[in-house]
């Protein structure tokens, strides 16, 4: 017994192909923009975090630590970033923001002694946002430090959201569209399957005359 897709019309079987083949096209194509749109946005925070983490240490190199101001702990907007600056022992010398806050664990602040990290720190009891933070190693004028900056990823992740969320809409509308056009093509040929072949009405118009057949090399009109 024959199966239902081997029943199908040739051109039935091309549209089903081309649409399954459409639909993998846009959905790698969705997937490499959204990979690349999130290493652009990382990119960019990432150039930030440096920027502000490269002039605070340098206020820390030609300073006191004394001389920096220590913050009250305020919340920090979301399109705001934050500094601390910590002592080797992990208390907090100066900050922007959170100074009664241990952003790092034991482990990363021994790490974070001699060499630079680059970390995601999710929300917890203490701060309910979500930040990358740059922690780089600097050499103050009588004593070493480790400054801390910090930035929301929360419109990150909202940016990246909102991009799945197009590229979803964008996909399924095409794909109805895709849809549309084979049920149209559909329709189109069981209507043509359901009219006589030409021939066919030329011998019941013949039938119906007489019954006369027309004679050998007759073409119908």
């Amino acid at each position: 017994m024959r199966s239902p897709q081997a029943r199908l019309p040739l051109r039935w079987k091309l549209t089903v192909a081309f649409s399954a083949a459409s639909a993998v096209v846009l959905a790698a194509v969705g997937t490499f923009l959204y990979v690349r749109f999130a290493s652009v946005l990382d990119l960019a925070l990432e150039q930030d975090l440096r920027a502000r983490s490269a002039q605070i240490g340098v206020q820390v190199e030609r300073s006191d630590i004394a001389d920096l101001v220590q913050a009250a702990n305020v919340p920090v907007e979301r399109d705001q970033s934050f500094a601390q600056i910590l002592r080797l022992d992990g208390s907090v010398g100066a900050a922007t923001a959170y100074p009664d806050v241990r952003l790092l664990s034991a482990e990363q602040l021994t790490a974070a002694r001699d060499s630079e990290l680059v970390l995601d720190r999710p929300g917890d009891e203490a701060v309910d946002e979500s930040f990358r933070l740059l922690v780089t190693p600097v050499h103050g004028r009588h004593q070493d430090f480790i400054v801390i900056v910090g930035a929301s990823l929360d419109e990150h992740k909202d940016a990246l959201g909102s991009l799945w969320q197009l590229e979803v809409v964008a996909l399924g509308a095409a794909l109805v569209a895709r849809l549309r056009s084979l049920l149209r093509l559909g329709a189109g040929a069981a209507a043509g399957g359901a009219a006589p072949p030409p021939r066919r009405r030329y011998h019941h118009r013949a039938a119906r005359l007489g019954g006369r057949r027309p004679a050998a090399g007759t073409r119908g009109g």
